[in-house]
């Protein structure tokens, strides 16, 4: 399970590098084109440079690190869950003996109130006697 998830956030992570990539090389294409045809105008090479500086803090980091997150939460939810079911399965077994244990209560208190017959016992001895 844990190399699923750990392969999972590897390519997920590959692909958001890839797709950074994409769009870095398409950016700074871009801006090497606005660059070299505005090269008197500073205000827009700035800005180009600033686009350039800022593209890789803000491409899809945070996506990683949520997707990053949700699986640790995930992880954490599955034991818990295990837990839980393993309680569950603990207090019906739990249930199921004290319900037993009530029927064979149950069960031996009506044999208390039983008593045997007196004149098939009489018939008994009377007939080991002869």
């Amino acid at each position: 399970m844990q190399q699923e998830d750990g392969k999972q956030v590897t390519v997920y992570t590959a692909y958001q590098n890839k797709q950074l990539k994409v769009c870095y090389d398409l950016e700074t294409s871009n801006s090497m084109k606005i660059l070299r045809s505005i090269k008197k105008v500073t205000t827009i090479a700035n800005i180009c440079e600033d686009n350039l500086s800022n593209l890789n803090m803000f491409i899809d980091r945070t996506e990683i690190d949520i997707y990053v997150k949700e699986i640790q939460n995930q992880r954490q939810i599955k034991p818990t869950l295990q837990q839980l079911l393993n309680e569950l399965q603990i207090r019906m077994t739990e249930l199921q003996n004290l319900a037993q244990m009530e029927q064979e209560q149950n069960q031996s208190d009506n044999s208390d109130d039983w008593q045997p017959d007196d004149e098939q016992d009489d018939e008994d001895d009377s007939s080991q006697q002869q």
